[in-house]
């Protein structure tokens, strides 16, 4: 059984993690932002899910993604609501909190592979989440000319396929599959924003 898989029974027991804009953001205080480009976004947020398929486990769960300067936060909760997966990562340190216990590395995707078994690409998913892919890395586009199909180089050699983009802005996937020998990431998003510190000013900010 795969060490990850071992996580859950005892994941029931944490406090449910909620995927909704009190969720903890960078000391900076950041509020939501009208940029439509991700490219030119200062940062963002994601709620979505996540299926992750290898030889040994198969984990359907929700999906939470902060992106901004100097820090990423991934959370991963069940469809309960409880929290089975967080991780931090900074320049500085990568901690990874699972079964209530915090684990510390330099490197986010050894310490996940370490901890899960799972091989995934912590720090090109911001920009693959975003649409922002390497021209060079482009096998097929779609009809109306982005990227449905890319291969990244070797020694990482990951297969990514767009199967939907989300209507209108901002431009970015809806749902993809990200995969190479010995695992699939299937990734659905459902909501994406961007984000900026709480002094912008006013007209670049989205009205509640």
């Amino acid at each position: 059984m795969n060490r990850f898989t071992k996580f859950l029974p005892w994941a029931a027991l944490l406090l449910a993690s909620l995927l909704t804009a009190c969720v903890s953001k960078p000391d900076l205080p950041l509020v939501p932002s009208a940029i439509q480009n991700p490219a030119k976004a200062y940062a963002w947020e994601m709620t979505g899910k996540i299926l992750v398929k290898t030889p040994d486990d198969k984990v359907s769960t929700n999906l939470y993604w902060l992106h901004a300067p100097r820090r990423e936060e991934l959370r991963l909760t069940s469809m309960l609501g409880t929290s089975l997966l967080s991780m931090t990562v900074t320049p500085e340190q990568t901690s990874l909190t699972a079964d209530g216990k915090t684990y510390r590395d330099d490197d986010p995707e050894l310490l996940l592979q370490r901890l899960s078994g799972w091989q995934v690409p912590v720090t090109q998913l911001p920009d693959w989440l975003t649409g922002q892919f390497n021209d060079e890395d482009v096998i097929t586009r779609d009809a109306n000319g982005r990227p449905s199909e890319l291969q990244t180089p070797a020694p990482a050699s990951w297969h990514i396929r767009v199967q939907s983009w989300q209507p209108g802005n901002p431009h970015i996937p809806r749902l993809m599959l990200v995969f190479r020998a010995g695992i699939e990431l299937k990734i659905q998003i459902n909501h994406w924003q961007a984000l900026a510190p709480a002094d912008t000013p006013a007209s670049n900010r989205v009205q509640s």
